[in-house]
């Protein structure tokens, strides 16, 4: 949402003869925003240790996993130059900031994932999450870098249509 405001507000500061340069800028911003993701993901690939905080999840009870999840949430780095991007890319291209919606639905989701495989799976869900925590651990900047090439490509086709 704050990136959807200010980024609709460099648009309206702008007179209708920049308009179309502002746009320009935001796009090549946004690319070189994901450029830089792609660069610092790889470049950190081989940095597998697991943050101390990382670990207290493992005996965490409910309510500090909440909210340890909802500030991850909300102040991670890469994810808010992600939402940055998205909500800069709507702004972008005259969308209405609702449009974002889906996006924060299918991250919801995902961030959900490990407490619906509880919930359905049960035992059988507890047995599976480490195994699950190992995998990521290991293949984590594979999946960030795939996610981010997905944005950079939806950003520069959008670029050139």
């Amino acid at each position: 949402m704050a990136a959807y405001w200010v980024t609709s507000q460099l648009e309206r500061t702008a007179a209708p003869s920049g308009q179309g340069t502002v746009k320009t800028v935001i796009d090549w911003l946004i690319i070189a925003l994901f450029l830089f993701l792609m660069v610092r993901t790889y470049r950190r690939r081989k940095d597998t240790t697991t943050p101390k905080w990382m670990g207290r999840l493992q005996t965490a009870d409910p309510g500090f996993s909440f909210r340890l999840g909802l500030l991850l949430f909300l102040a991670m780095p890469t994810d808010t130059l992600t939402m940055f991007t998205v909500g800069a890319s709507l702004t972008r291209h005259g969308q209405p900031w609702w449009h974002g919606l889906p996006f924060v639905l299918v991250t919801l989701l995902l961030v959900g994932l490990p407490l619906l495989d509880l919930l359905l799976l049960g035992k059988r869900g507890e047995d599976l999450l480490p195994k699950v925590r190992d995998w990521m651990t290991n293949n984590s900047w594979v999946i960030s870098e795939i996610v981010l090439v997905f944005f950079l490509a939806l950003t520069i086709s959008s670029l050139f249509s």
